[in-house]
Parts: structure tokens; sequence; C-alpha cells
């Protein structure tokens, strides 16, 4: 007996471009950049970044870098231009990934709940050659630096809220905002694709994502390029019906939404399916760099989200305040994401009562 889906056929998967072109060149389909949601909102300030401007950012980001450690875009293998990035969510978090890979690098993302012994060895192993932290992650991020050679001048920082930092500083760190101001006055760099044969996105390594795995140390995850441009197209294809029957509900051309980006960036969850597929379909992300429950409602209200992405004990958490949530309009929600873990049916009935949209 056939079986059918109700999504569409899968598009063919580019193999020769790299997730930094495929996500900002509208040659592949990606939702018109004039037209798309602004891609990264900073929850707590506001701030945020039209996606022209982040294609902007990118670029300048990625000229300085190439000034600073020496990487060039087509020259050399991605293993001598590993980058590190240890640091609770910002709104610069894949601007910086994007720039690595503009010039043909690695990105490997450490779990920021890591100790200092722990994003040593993930320092080590990946023969990171430079780190981007924060300021809340700063003595944590500077003990592993040091234990792992990297040295003072080669830890940059990502800027993130006040009330995140709380006074906190770092004297003599650049930052992501020195390089792309710096960035702006150097030359255009080439594509670092430019020359890639067919097969190459799926052989080079753009990711470098650290498991636990079933025993002994973690283990470095390769994510190839073309693996992320893959995991994005399916998400997108498989939901398309679905954002077709609301443009047409709402008798618009094309649905795009705002959604939550709580979970952590530098896991696959949320550096994927949150930070790729929304992009790439013209949403926006509005970025929390931890959970807190009233800051977490809050920020639903304010920007009206319709997308939550979320795990089920954040899930089993909102159901067990149902006093709590009738404070605030939840009303925009249309949606909830979930994974990493099981969802019992009489959670998931339960979340359906508070969003039943």
């Amino acid at each position: 007996m056939p079986f059918t889906t109700a999504s569409p056929p899968l598009p063919e998967v580019p193999d020769s471009i790299s997730i930094e072109t495929f996500m900002f060149d509208e040659n592949y389909g990606r939702y018109p950049l004039g037209y798309s949601k602004p891609p990264f909102s900073d929850a707590l300030t506001g701030k945020s970044y039209n996606a022209l401007e982040i294609k902007e950012r990118i670029d300048h980001l990625a000229r300085a870098l190439s000034k600073e450690l020496g990487f060039k875009p087509n020259e050399g293998s991605e293993w001598d231009k590993v980058v590190a990035c240890f640091s609770l969510n910002t709104v610069d978090y894949l601007t910086l990934a994007w720039a690595v890979h503009r010039l043909g690098g690695i990105l490997t993302c450490a779990n920021a709940a890591y100790n200092a012994a722990e994003l040593e060895y993930q320092l080590k192993d990946s023969k990171a050659k430079a780190m981007f932290t924060c300021l809340p992650l700063y003595e944590t991020a500077m003990t592993a630096a040091n234990k792992s050679k990297i040295p003072k001048d080669k830890v940059y920082i990502l800027p993130m809220a006040p009330a995140i930092t709380q006074g906190i500083s770092a004297p003599g760190h650049k930052t992501v905002e020195d390089f792309i101001q710096a960035g702006s006055k150097l030359a255009t760099l080439p594509s670092s694709d430019r020359s890639w044969s067919k097969g190459e996105g799926g052989r080079r390594t753009a990711f470098l994502c650290y498991s636990s795995g079933t025993s002994g140390l973690p283990k470095g995850v390769m994510i190839s390029h073309k693996n992320v441009i893959a995991n994005t197209l399916q998400f997108v294809t498989h939901e398309k019906p679905c954002r077709d029957a609301l443009a047409k509900e709402q008798n618009i051309p094309e649905y795009t939404e705002s959604c939550l980006g709580l979970l952590p960036f530098s896991h696959i969850y949320g550096l994927v399916v949150i930070n790729h597929a929304s992009i790439y379909r013209g949403d926006g992300v509005v970025v929390l760099p931890k959970y807190d429950f009233k800051i977490l409602l809050q920020t639903i209200q304010h920007f009206k989200l319709q997308m939550l992405y979320l795990v089920p004990p954040m899930i089993i958490h909102l159901v067990n305040q149902k006093e709590t949530l009738k404070n605030y309009d939840l009303s925009s929600v249309r949606a909830c994401f979930t994974g990493a873990a099981p969802l019992g049916k009489e959670t998931a009935d339960d979340l359906l009562s508070i969003f039943p949209h």
C-alpha cells in the first residue's frame, strides 16, 4: 500500500555552497531579505537588525577577522580556521557563525553551562585559534583559555544587555562591534565557496558541536554545510502547506512570524531549527539569554510571539502556573515546538488549553 505525505517534494539540496551563501543569497530560495522580519531582536533591550543589516554585519565582521586572525576565504583547510563561541544567547551569535563560514572556517559552539575544565577540553580538542565569549562567562572563559594556550588578545566579547552583564567589565578585549566597525573600512573579501566543487558542501565542516556520547569524554560532532542546508530545507518544506493556509486565512501573500529564541544556540535545536530554518523563511527570532519565567511571559506579550520553541521542562512549568499566565496576554501564540525529551499526552493537552489557537 503506497503512503504519501502532505508536504511538497523536497527541493534538490545544494552541495557546493556554504551555509552563509545559502542563508543570504535569494537565488537559493530564502524569503526576500527586504521583506523579512528582523532576524534577531534582543528581548531585553529591543535592539534589532534587519536582514540586509545582518548581511552587511557578517561581511564586515569577516573582513576584520580575516585581518585579525590571518584567515583567508579560499586558502587552507577549515581545520586551520576554528573559532570557539562560549556564550549565552545574543543577537550576534549567528552573525559570528556566518562570518566564520564566510572565511571558510569552523565555529565550535560550547555549552554555556560548562565549567572551566569542560571548556578547556573542547578548546584543546577542537584546536580553536580564538574564542568569543560574553561578560557573564568571562572568568570561566579566561581560565579555560589560559590553560588552552589561547592568548588573552584572542579572546573577544559578544555584547549583552546591561541587565545581564550587571556591571562586569573586561577591559582590553575587542568586541564584535569593534570588529564590525573596523571591517567596514577594509576591502571586500571573495566568497569562501566560489571554487567549491560538487559535493564539497557535504565534505566541509561548518560547526563542531560536542555531544556527551554514551561514555567517556564529549565527542566533537562534525556538522557539514550541506547537513545544515538539508535540515533547513526539510523544516521549511514540511511546514509550507501550513504556512500557505495561514497566509490564505489572513489574506496576505506569505506568512512569516516572530518566534522565541530562548533555547541554547550552542545546541543543535537552537542552532538549526530556530536560527537557520526561521531566518531562511523570513521569520524573526526574539533572543533571550536565559530562562526567567516572568521575563519569558513579558517577552511573549510584548513581542506578540507566534511560535514558541520549548523543551518539556519549560512546558511543565507553564502548565503548572496557569494562574500566573492569566496576568499576561498570550493570545498571539499559534504553536509550540518541543523536542529533546518526551512530552506526555496529558501535559500536551494542558498546553493546548492554554494556547487554544
